[in-house]
Parts: C-alpha cells; structure tokens; sequence
C-alpha cells in the first residue's frame, strides 16, 4: 500500500493483465442493422440477399462461407431470426466455398432459430457441401432440403 499526503494507505493501481475493449461505436440512428451486416459481410467474401414474407425468409447466399465470413454471418443470422416468421431457408447454390467455421455458423444460426421457435433448412446444397456435412455429422442438426416446397 502506498501512502497519500494526508498518512492514509491507498491501494496501489495495478495494471489489469485483460485487454481494455472499447465499445462499438453507436449506429447512425435508423440504420438497418440488417443492412450493416450485408455490408460487412460482402466485404469478407460472402454475398446475401433476403427475401421475406409473413410465413418464411429465404437467405441466399453468394461466395465463401469461411472463417472470414462466417462472425459476420452469425450475428446476421440473429438478426434474420428476430425478423422472421416460422421457417428460414438459407439458399446454399451460390456458395462455392466452406470451411469448418462456416459450417459452425450455420450450426449456431440453427440453434439460435430453435430457440426462437423458428426452423432453420439448407437448401439447394452442392454435393461436396452435403459431403462435408455428413462426414462432421451435422447432418443431425442441419435439415437439408432439395427443394423450398419440400415440406
């Protein structure tokens, strides 16, 4: 302890051995997070586009689904959930590459649909990807449709 002018102990300052971490600067009022999102996300690689209605949102998606990609898509898909009715179906035709932690994203996108009691479905998924999905059996997980009007 060391002492102040007046006799009194005072706690030394010690440095914290944790990084300080500056809030996110605010959002320009009536900014579309959604939009912010498709913005990053572009940047890292991958496209994406929405298309709602009151019963489903299809995500389609265009490019690499990687580690680059894949943080930027997991709050996008907080944000998909929270906007959408009871099924999304993210439109996989468009993404020409994958890599683990793009699979983990869509693992946690179909977590945080189910616990938002919304259904979350692959479709129009290229052979290799469903080849991956198997071998990590995410298959379990991961509802795999061929077409959007399959039930």
């Amino acid at each position: 302890m060391a002492q102040t002018n007046d006799g009194i102990a005072a706690p030394l300052a010690v440095p914290s051995p944790w990084p300080v971490v500056e809030p996110r600067p605010a959002q320009p009022s009536g900014s579309d997070p959604l939009r912010v999102l498709t913005i990053a996300l572009e940047r890292r690689g991958l496209r994406m586009t929405l298309n709602r209605d009151s019963e489903r949102t299809v995500v389609q998606l265009h490019g690499r689904l990687d580690r680059q990609s894949a943080p930027v898509l997991k709050d996008a898909t907080r944000e998909i959930v929270a906007l959408s009715g009871a099924r999304i179906d993210i439109d996989m035709s468009g993404v020409d590459r994958v890599d683990g932690v793009g699979l983990a994203a869509l693992v946690w996108g179909w977590g945080n649909a189910r616990d938002g009691g919304r259904e979350l479905r692959l479709t129009h998924v290229r052979p290799y990807v469903r080849e991956i999905i198997a071998k990590m059996n995410l298959h379990q997980l991961l509802r795999i449709v061929d077409s959007p009007t399959d039930a």
